[in-house]
């Protein structure tokens, strides 16, 4: 990949974006007192995903000559945001050769392995990867993705070179076909990142309990194959591969090596952001993890917050009982002053300086107040910005112009892409919600596209599902007697 060309990129965004983008980088990446995180809490509308772009075409040109690999980071709170904005926020693209991967941080094991004829993270100057906190953090007592469980088994098989046939039940899951998962396993085995795969099995090995449990497992039950196994051990077997998938999310962290970390609409999944041991959720320790994280360099990794709405503005006297908006403003301080009480107590006594100020403005004693706002100002703005749409226009939309267009939408647009979304999932596709939005019967225009390969492997491995989808949307797709 060259270097990306940071003016054309940056050329694009209006003044108050570019000002959002200046500031938000310094605090960043040069300014001597930054925590290394910031939030960017424009108003909707005003592109936030812009600025966040224009943050990483300069981290990139900042970091480019003492970085050998650029990793940047893309959380969101489900896939299909994922898919729809990681090609927006990306510099470069396929012709500069960055690379792009929108995966579950255990995947990471695999994905980051070299394999002949593909390129992959460490092959590329700058990747862009995508998780989402209910794929990547929060594992509870779940048994994940069948191809989780395929790396675990890769990971795990020399370690129980006797209980081979055991370790294939016990992770097989809610995998049916018990033939076809030994075959793939024995057949179809993943490649492993080296450095993740000695970590795992230095972990593994450093925990006696934990291959203990696994030793019990397979020796009282899933020695042989069964139909159908007890409640209490498929809870057992459960609780037991939720462990081993945060195991490998953690040692996958430390493999990444990340840069910069998006996160968008983070108010979504804010309970991994709070810090506080005395909960001990697993999903908030990775995450964490994650977020404190350092460089090969030393730094810290550097943390960038997307929200309209990053905590409750208000609250009323009706909600008081379930709703703390001051409480929420802190919790959102805390985290970008990176858990430094002293800094979250001096904003507090600043706070209270300027509340008492405006008591007594109201008395009539105004002079603090102007003196106290700049106060509490200069500290918030070293973590977030906002951008608020001026009132100069009637609409107030000064700032930004939005092409009027008429769009006519009808049941029958989202029962096609229902009907899209099923047949694309049940053909292990991408969201189709892009393609979606160019053509009606999707499915019968796909020709040359990577769907259709997935289609035509589909009806021989999986032809039944496939028929099904078929059968729930037959007005969804043309017929050949229509035509």
């Amino acid at each position: 990949m060259d270097r990306p060309d940071l003016q054309s990129i940056l050329a694009p965004l209006k003044p108050f974006q570019r000002r959002t983008v200046e500031h938000g980088f310094r605090r960043l990446f040069t300014a001597r007192s930054s925590t290394a995180r910031f939030l960017v809490a424009d108003e909707v509308g005003l592109g936030k995903t812009l600025v966040a772009r224009g943050i990483i075409a300069k981290a990139i040109d900042h970091l480019w000559n003492d970085v050998g690999r650029i990793d940047i980071v893309y959380i969101c709170s489900n896939q299909s945001i994922a898919r729809a904005n990681l090609p927006k926020l990306r510099v470069g693209g396929e012709a500069e050769r960055s690379f792009a991967l929108a995966t579950r941080l255990t995947l990471l094991a695999t994905e980051m392995a070299p394999q002949p004829g593909r390129a992959r993270l460490a092959d590329s100057k700058v990747n862009f990867i995508s998780f989402t906190p209910g794929t990547s953090f929060q594992m509870g007592h779940s048994g994940g993705q069948a191809k989780e469980r395929r790396v675990l088994f890769a990971l795990l098989e020399p370690m129980f070179p006797s209980r081979r046939r055991g370790l294939m039940n016990l992770l097989q899951g809610g995998v049916t076909r018990t033939q076809w998962w030994r075959d793939t396993l024995t057949h179809q085995p993943l490649p492993l990142d080296p450095g993740i795969r000695r970590a795992f099995r230095t972990a593994a090995r450093q925990s006696p309990d934990l291959r203990n449990e696994i030793r019990a497992l397979i020796d009282n039950w899933f020695h042989r194959s069964r139909k159908e196994w007890p409640r209490d051990v498929r809870m057992q077997r459960n609780r037991l591969l939720g462990e081993l998938r945060r195991l490998l999310a953690g040692i996958c962290i430390d493999a990444l090596e990340p840069d910069l970390i998006i996160l968008d609409e983070f108010q979504r999944f804010k309970s991994l952001l709070e810090h506080r041991p005395e909960l001990q959720d697993p999903a908030a320790e990775i995450a964490q993890a994650l977020f404190a994280a350092t460089t090969p360099e030393g730094h810290p990794v550097r943390t960038l917050l997307l929200s309209a709405t990053p905590y409750k503005l208000y609250t009323a006297d009706a909600e008081i009982a379930h709703e703390d908006h001051y409480k929420d403003f802190l919790a959102t301080l805390r985290f970008l002053m990176s858990n430094r009480e002293d800094k979250v107590t001096k904003l507090k006594r600043q706070l209270a300086d300027f509340g008492a100020a405006l008591k007594r403005a109201a008395a009539g004693e105004p002079a603090a107040v102007l003196e106290q706002k700049t106060v509490v100002e200069r500290t918030l703005r070293k973590y977030m910005a906002r951008t608020e749409r001026v009132a100069a226009s009637e609409a107030q939309d000064a700032m930004v112009e939005e092409p009027k267009v008429q769009v006519e939408f009808r049941a029958d647009d989202v029962r096609q892409y229902l009907a899209a979304d099923a047949l694309f999932r049940a053909v292990g596709s991408y969201d189709p919600m892009d393609l979606w939005k160019s053509a009606p019967y999707l499915a019968n225009f796909m020709q040359g596209y990577k769907f259709n390969t997935s289609f035509d492997e589909a009806l021989i491995r999986e032809p039944e599902t496939v028929a099904r989808v078929l059968r729930s949307h037959p007005e969804a797709f043309l017929q050949a007697r229509s035509i």
